[in-house]
């Protein structure tokens, strides 16, 4: 391929395209899944400190205003007592006793998940 190629912009976007295509690809291959009475386990490829999978729990409920709670089942508040440090202020929202957990509607869920999953990685 030509010097030149490289600064071109289409070639740039659609290379950086094929790259995060790939991404995702691999993040569905590699993720978990498994299903325990009304609630879905996720076991996603992110590695903690302990070099443990990360899991997030997606529970099903359907009441009036939502359907799911997604949490982590105590993972995150339980590191960072380890750790003798305090929830960023950031997520200190979603935090539901000695867990971190969101409610949504089912159209929801990939935003909710995303946010526990970033307070999760953050510890």
């Amino acid at each position: 391929m030509a010097e030149s190629a490289i600064f071109d912009p289409q070639y740039l976007s659609t290379t950086a395209g094929h790259a995060v295509s790939e991404l995702f690809q691999h993040l569905w291959r590699e993720t978990r899944r498994s299903v325990e009475g009304n609630t879905v386990v996720v076991t996603l490829p992110f590695l903690d400190r302990h070099n443990d999978y990360l899991q997030v729990y997606l529970t099903y409920r359907n009441t009036e205003t939502w359907k799911w709670r997604i949490s982590d089942d105590g993972y995150t508040i339980h590191e960072l007592e380890l750790q003798n440090r305090q929830l960023s202020p950031e997520f200190a929202h979603m935090r539901d006793g000695s867990e971190l957990a969101l409610e949504c509607t089912e159209r929801g869920t990939g935003p909710a998940f995303w946010r526990l999953l970033r307070a999760m990685m953050s510890v």
